[in-house]
């Protein structure tokens, strides 16, 4: 089915459950589909909308922006999140387990972690985590890790009167840092040099 986007030319595309991304030759988001969870973006609490809209970011201040200068992008189910130029993880979407900060908006842009994710140069998005891997070939996961899938046992629960297993911390995942791919679904893999 053709989807009319306008006039935008697409250098990528992510697909989740229900909606998907595209990232344009300016280095914006747009998304289309499902508006449940967040999963557009844009910054609004529209459910029932059906154009595309330009991924927005928050601020601060507690306003908002358009998400710039973002390389890649990657989807799974209602979550979605982008790498900028300047290696920066910004996700959107659903937030069970842990995925972004605690009282985050679902529906904006943020950063996880802002600390630790610094110089990102791909991230992949699983069944309710995360993963990202560094300039420097390092790999860090965080979210849902009920199946271990952060790489080691983590007493943290991230829900409250859950007994789910998770961390809202980025782990740096020990492996070889020459790896130079990750792929994530319901478990997580790298791919060497």
């Amino acid at each position: 089915t053709a989807i009319d986007l306008g006039v935008h030319r697409f250098v990528g595309v992510a697909a989740g459950s229900n909606h998907a991304c595209g990232l344009n030759v300016s280095g914006e988001v747009i998304c289309w589909g499902e508006r449940s969870a967040g999963a557009v973006g844009d910054c609004q609490n529209d459910q029932f909308g059906t154009d595309y809209v330009t991924v927005k970011k928050q601020l601060p201040n507690n306003e908002t922006s358009t998400l710039r200068h973002v390389r890649s992008i990657a989807s799974y189910n209602q979550t979605t999140c982008a790498v900028t130029q300047a290696g920066l993880v910004y996700c959107w979407g659903a937030s069970d387990t842990g995925l972004r900060e605690r009282d985050a908006p679902a529906n904006c842009a943020t950063q996880p972690a802002q600390e630790q994710l610094q110089s990102i140069e791909n991230v992949s998005v699983g069944d309710q985590f995360i993963c990202a891997r560094s300039t420097t070939g390092s790999i860090f996961c965080w979210g849902r890790n009920q199946e271990l899938q952060l790489g080691s046992r983590i007493d943290e629960q991230c829900m409250p009167n859950e007994s789910t297993s998770c961390s809202r911390i980025p782990r740096l995942i020990d492996i070889p840092s020459s790896s130079s791919t990750i792929a994530t679904g319901k478990a997580a893999c790298a791919q060497d040099n």
